[in-house]
């Protein structure tokens, strides 16, 4: 076998054509073809990680957007995730009316910090608490947004303002989807269930403000913990993996 550096460079010029060319059957929709383009780069080089990666990737958003509409099917496609496209998330694909058909009547949309419970007497949403500073009427997740703030399940910022741009991690996902069980249990204790215990994730200590959400979604089997290990909290999530996440959640309903 020829190793020399000229024909290792030709071999991976090779493959990061087909790495392009894959992803771009995959904006195109041609699933088929991008499969069969990332396998021809296994078959090159089979320790490839980002032709492994993309791969698994491309069969978790088939697998997400399976007869779905164009909205999820473009949620999907997204490398990371946006608030917008979480508030899309809950109010598509979890059965929202059903869940909370014996609780009509909501807390008063507001922020709460981590970790910190809500009290007060629970009441319905005032007009001016659906308003939202930087999600305008032609916003095209408005009515997804307003939704998901009229049931308590995502809240604004203490500013006014929901982001709606703004990034999603793996744990703030985790808080978000912690919020809603307690929303849908009707449960508070939810939210400190596993303050003082041990962490099994090597990354994520038992004193982080983020601990408890990421217990609740790790041992529900909502989200679980990486292979080696860890949670990674900080990673972004894809369109397809939320979408596969918020399918997961719905199962428990």
């Amino acid at each position: 076998v020829d190793d020399s550096p000229s024909v290792k460079n030709k071999k991976e010029v090779k493959k990061e054509a087909l790495i392009w060319r894959g992803e771009n059957y995959k904006r195109w929709g041609k699933f088929e073809m991008a499969q069969k383009t990332y396998q021809s780069v296994l078959r090159i080089d089979n320790s490839d990680t980002r032709a492994a990666r993309a791969l698994d990737e491309l069969n978790e958003f088939i697998k997400a957007v399976s007869g779905q509409s164009q909205v999820l099917k473009k949620i999907a496609l997204q490398k990371e995730v946006t608030r917008a496209d979480i508030a899309v998330l809950f109010v598509t694909e979890l059965p929202l009316n059903k869940i909370f058909r014996k609780a009509p009547t909501k807390n008063a949309i507001k922020f709460n910090a981590p970790g910190q419970p809500v009290m007060g007497a629970q009441k319905a949403p005032l007009v001016s608490d659906l308003a939202v500073a930087d999600v305008q009427d032609d916003h095209w997740a408005k009515s997804y947004i307003t939704q998901a703030l009229e049931k308590g399940i995502m809240q604004k910022f203490p500013d006014g303002t929901f982001k709606p741009d703004q990034k999603v991690n793996r744990a703030e996902l985790a808080m978000l989807i912690q919020n809603f069980l307690v929303k849908a249990y009707d449960d508070p204790s939810i939210e400190t269930k596993y303050f003082g215990g041990t962490s099994p994730f090597a990354d994520v200590l038992n004193t982080s403000p983020v601990f408890n959400a990421i217990m609740v979604v790790s041992t529900r089997g909502i989200m679980p913990g990486m292979d080696d290990g860890t949670f990674k909290p900080l990673s972004t999530v894809s369109g397809s993996e939320a979408l596969n996440i918020i399918r997961t959640l719905k199962a428990k309903f």
